[in-house]
Order: structure tokens, then C-alpha cells, then sequence
């Protein structure tokens, strides 16, 4: 009777670590699934299900033998392929993609500008910024070093839609400070 006993509470104890490691393996391939369709990209989730699976596959190898570790590889295998084309082929991705579309262009009036126009930097141009042409906005970019807010522009060239500017020579009489005497 005794060792009836024995063998049964080993049977049991075997059968729970069978469960278990058939959760670590369901989890792991839940995971690789999930970065598969909802996080791609991201990697946690498919690095943590990877090692779930390995975990169970190992456990399945080391405690059971390489028959049964063999066998529960093949069903992992079955049940990875299953999972991912039935994530796929009921159009998860369609359910989860951005479907707006963006129709907006940056520029998209840039024609009207021409080489020698002049405008005023709105933003720092550090290369980029924006700057007003005729009471239109526009975005700009510059060839030369950095250029302040509210410095005035002059349009050198308009290339693939890009608009390419530098600071605009000041113009004679302008109200800016031509002392030259130094600040003490």
C-alpha cells in the first residue's frame, strides 16, 4: 500500500510540473504572438516569450527525457505557427492599423516663392524653422549658421520643395545701431 502511495504522490507531482510547464510554454508563445501583432517593434514581450518557451522546452528535455522534449518542441512548433496564422488571418492587423490619411503636404505653396523674396524668420532657423512670405507661413532651411527669430530673410533658391533662405542684407537707413563706439 505504501508503495502505492509513493508512486501516486510522485504521480501527481509530476503532472503539476507537466502543467506547469506547459503554461510557461502557452504563455511564451502568447507573448511572441502579441509582439508579433500588437507591439512590433517594441521587443519585451517577444524576448520575454522567447524565454518562456525556452524555459519549458528545457524543463521538458532536462526532467522528462529527449523523447518527450522532442515531442513537446514539435507541439510548440505546431502551436507557434497556428497562433500567428490565425492572429493574421483574422485581420488583426486591419483592426489595430492607423486607417487616417495624412494629405497635407510641408511647402506645398513653395512654387510661389522665388529666388531673391524677402520674409522674416519666425522660429530660430537651426537649420530649419519657419518664416513668413507674403503673409504665408512656410517652413525653411538654412545654408548657413543659425539665424534668430524676427532676422529678416531673402529666398536664395526653392529645390524639391525645400526652401532654402539667409539672412537678408540690411537695408540703408534701417534703425539698427551704427555707433561704433564700444560698450563699456
Amino acid at each position: 500500500m505504501s508503495l502505492f502511495l509513493i508512486s501516486l504522490s510522485q504521480l501527481i507531482v509530476l503532472h503539476r510540473m507537466v502543467v506547469l510547464y506547459t503554461i510557461l510554454v502557452l504563455l511564451g508563445i502568447a507573448l511572441i504572438v502579441i509582439e508579433l501583432v500588437v507591439l512590433p517593434g517594441v521587443g519585451v514581450a517577444g524576448i520575454g516569450g522567447t524565454l518562456l518557451v525556452l524555459a519549458g522546452l528545457w524543463a521538458f528535455f532536462h526532467i522528462y527525457g529527449t523523447a518527450a522534449g522532442f515531442g513537446a518542441l514539435a507541439v510548440t512548433l505546431v502551436l507557434l505557427c497556428a497562433a500567428v496564422a490565425a492572429a493574421l488571418r483574422y485581420r488583426t492587423w486591419r483592426r489595430l492599423s492607423l486607417h487616417a490619411e495624412i494629405d497635407g503636404r510641408v511647402n506645398e505653396h513653395g512654387q510661389t516663392l522665388h529666388p531673391g523674396d524677402t520674409g522674416v524668420a519666425l522660429t530660430r532657423l537651426a537649420p530649419m524653422g519657419t518664416a513668413l512670405f507674403a503673409g504665408e507661413t512656410f517652413e525653411v532651411s538654412t545654408e548657413e549658421s543659425l539665424i534668430d527669430a524676427g532676422t529678416p530673410l531673402e529666398v536664395l533658391r526653392v529645390q524639391d520643395g525645400r526652401i532654402f533662405v539667409r539672412a537678408a542684407a540690411p537695408e540703408a537707413g534701417s534703425e539698427e545701431n551704427h555707433d561704433s563706439t564700444p560698450i563699456k
